[in-house]
């Protein structure tokens, strides 16, 4: 089951050199609830999507700036993070943190059987996945948001406006 996000766009700057445009958009992910990420400090978990040094297309703004946010989201949502499995278990202990993980990232890995997600991190050193562990031992975890449907109107809305030109 894929988690339901939206993109949404928090700040917007861009410079228009000739052969040298910038393109910054700060943005955030947020639940169908307009509940945004946070951080492990509580504050809205913002990150920075930019394309510097290069022409913007002359058509399809909102697919070239999807594709930017698409990637700075699949950046800063992909991590790699030692824990500890046990055979028949979806308790995942031992981790060397759990900052940064949130429900539905897909998880891979030795010991962890294929379609494997987050549940929920139960504490800083441990989380639940949604199936158990194939066998035991201390693994390298790689975590994606290859399971998030995450809808980019904020980032099609900007870029019809920049398309008309209004900015």
């Amino acid at each position: 089951m894929a988690l339901s996000l939206k993109f949404r766009v928090q700040s917007y700057q861009h410079t228009n050199i000739p052969g040298d445009i910038s393109v910054v958009i700060t943005g955030f992910l947020q639940d169908l609830n307009a509940i945004a990420f946070t951080t492990a400090a509580g504050t809205v978990d913002t990150f920075t999507v930019q394309s510097a040094g290069s022409s913007l297309p002359d058509a399809n703004f909102a697919n070239f700036f999807i594709a930017l946010a698409q990637s700075a989201v699949n950046t800063k949502y992909s991590l790699s993070i030692t824990g500890t499995t046990a055979d028949v278990s979806d308790i995942v202990a031992g981790m060397t943190t759990t900052n940064g993980l949130f429900p539905q990232m897909a998880v891979t890995g030795t010991n962890i059987q294929l379609g494997t997600s987050l549940v929920s991190v139960r504490d800083s050193s441990s989380i639940r996945l949604s199936q158990v562990a194939s066998g035991t031992g201390s693994t390298s975890l790689q975590f994606s948001p290859a399971n998030w449907d995450i809808d980019y109107t904020d980032i099609v809305t900007l870029a019809s406006i920049v398309n008309f030109g209004l900015l």
